[in-house]
């Protein structure tokens, strides 16, 4: 049987944790995960032969996958424990400690066993990436062939650094991977020859014995799989309103389009057109030269989906119509190659850049507005703000929730009061408290003119004489939980060490932290006190509750 395609069950691991992250982070059976996967997800688990548990176990990352009395449950690892019982299981993990560090668990490996170790570093996101910078020098050279002895002065400092890390030869490497690299000894040299058209988005090792039926993506927040996994999450979020439409993924496009037997359509404007297309794609207000009444299949494009879906729904029904996934920044994601001989892509609008592969593509961010427009085309801004009203409703959902579990005795302000608030009063009678760590503050805060805002440590260290001042206090954090937490240990301390306060004292947590704060127009400030528009999320299970318009989101040190 052929094995499912990475990409596709990838995509079902992130589907779940979507639909956990839609249900307000809490945890579900394993069974409700099952019957509410869309019917693309539910074929490919049939054509397999694969349970939903069987995917789920290939990525850990992304989806925890634990029992509990006798029924599997799911959950997003790392997030903020809203389960059945008081401590999370240890397949969720924490919210706060960091794991060890790739590099660490690299240095301990002895000389020559990592080629005996390969199906378990398979996921590591710098293995995945030395194969794929590999792949690429060997893609650009004739025949796709080099000395294996040159691609140690070509390769980047990244690659070389892990080949030195983990002990290994750029030979024992390729070696492992017999499907993708084919090494011919001539003599004292050999010679690597990369054996498909294109850089694979993933690479599965071809030894015997414990490789798992897809490579593991490990969900690193500056990885590959955590950009993908972030796109197509987007991607279901911007195609809501045309549930009709059938998707295919990139993966699946680039087999079909090898038979000749689909017409692609490209529903982006004549500005990104300009920068590359998809080959042989036709343009949408072009006249279409093909019979398309005559073609087994139709599949539309263009940037991240939304657009193509909803002509999707708009061609004859008599038509096998799908739409790509994702669109041009999935195509990105699997390394397909582009009508012209080039690694530029039209992102559409800043915004979206996050979501395309953050290394071997050039992104073209330019506004299209100069250019005349089709209907369509003002549906990406539409997409963006629905996506940003479904990602709030999943904010105010797990604010909630973690109020009502863990200081459910704190008073929490909406930010739409606060923002009423500091219009209608003078701001200088507030103070913020920023409950976030240094590299999150470092990176942007809250910024209203005359709004006083202090890091947590700064205020502990005048806390007595603070409250008693008539200041109303007010604790922020990434979404509540943190600021939420600190107001009711203040509120304890006072209790318990009978420390003089004002006779009015109000500390309150701001229901949904910076992220409600940017989600209603509020303004940042970053580190030298100029205006921002960068925020740090924290933990990578919080990206996607942020507005997608309108911010960049610093993922570096995410955990």
């Amino acid at each position: 049987m052929q094995k499912p395609a990475a990409q596709d069950v990838f995509a079902i691991a992130i589907e779940v944790q979507h639909l956990v992250e839609s249900k307000g982070f809490r945890p579900l059976p394993l069974s409700d995960a099952e019957v509410q996967l869309t019917a693309h997800s539910r074929g490919t688990l049939a054509r397999h032969m694969l349970s939903l548990g069987d995917v789920l176990a290939m990525f850990p990352r992304a989806v925890s996958l634990w029992p509990h009395e006798g029924i599997l449950m799911v959950s997003t690892p790392g997030s903020p424990w809203l389960g059945p019982f008081k401590d999370p299981p240890p397949a969720h993990g924490q919210v706060h400690p960091r794991a060890p560090t790739e590099t660490q668990g690299l240095q301990g490996i002895l000389r020559g066993k990592a080629v005996d170790m390969i199906e378990r570093l398979v996921v590591l996101p710098t293995l995945q990436a030395c194969l794929r910078e590999i792949a690429l020098l060997l893609v650009q050279a004739p025949d796709k062939t080099r000395l294996v002895s040159e691609l140690g002065s070509l390769a980047g400092p990244e690659t070389r650094a892990f080949l030195k890390t983990s002990k290994l030869r750029a030979t024992q490497l390729l070696r492992c991977f017999a499907n993708d690299f084919q090494i011919e000894d001539r003599g004292p040299a050999s010679l690597v020859t990369y054996l498909h058209p294109v850089v694979l988005p993933v690479f599965e090792s071809s030894k015997q014995g414990e490789a798992p039926a897809c490579a593991l993506l490990a969900l690193e927040p500056d990885g590959p799989s955590f950009e993908l996994a972030r796109l197509l999450k987007l991607a279901a979020d911007v195609t809501t309103p045309y549930p009709t439409a059938k998707g295919i993924f990139a993966q699946d496009l680039e087999v079909l389009l090898q038979t000749g037997s689909c017409v692609l359509i490209d529903c982006r404007t004549e500005a990104e057109r300009l920068v590359s297309i998809l080959p042989d794609a036709v343009a949408l207000d072009s006249r279409i030269a093909v019979d398309i009444q005559a073609v087994g299949t139709v599949v539309t494009y263009c940037c991240i989906g939304c657009r193509s879906a909803k002509l999707c729904e708009e061609l004859p029904c008599s038509l096998n119509r799908l739409y790509l996934i994702g669109g041009v920044a999935a195509w990105a994601h699997q390394s397909g190659s582009f009508g012209s001989v080039t690694r530029r892509v039209n992102c559409w609008t800043w915004e979206l850049a996050q979501f395309f592969p953050s290394q071997g593509y050039d992104l073209d961010a330019g506004s299209c507005s100069s250019l005349p427009r089709l209907e369509l085309c003002d549906e990406p801004e539409a997409s963006l703000s629905r996506a940003s009203e479904l990602r709030l409703q999943r904010l105010q959902n797990i604010a909630w929730e973690v109020r009502l579990r863990y200081f459910p005795a704190i008073l929490c302000f909406e930010v739409d009061d606060v923002l009423r608030s500091f219009r209608n009063e003078d701001a200088a009678n507030y103070l913020l408290i920023d409950c976030r760590t240094d590299p999150e503050r470092d990176v942007s805060t809250i910024r209203w003119t005359g709004l006083p805002v202090m890091p947590q440590a700064e205020f502990m260290a005048h806390f007595p004489v603070l409250v008693r001042s008539p200041l109303v206090f007010i604790t922020f954090c990434t979404i509540g939980g943190r600021s939420g937490n600190f107001a009711q240990k203040l509120l304890q301390d006072i209790a318990d060490k009978g420390i003089p306060v004002h006779p009015d004292l109000q500390i309150r947590s701001m229901s949904g932290g910076i992220a409600a704060w940017l989600h209603r127009g509020g303004q940042l400030v970053d580190f030298s006190g100029g205006p921002s528009r960068r925020v740090h999320p924290w933990v990578h299970a919080f990206a996607d509750l942020f507005p997608v318009e309108g911010l960049e989101l610093v993922l570096a040190d995410t955990r």
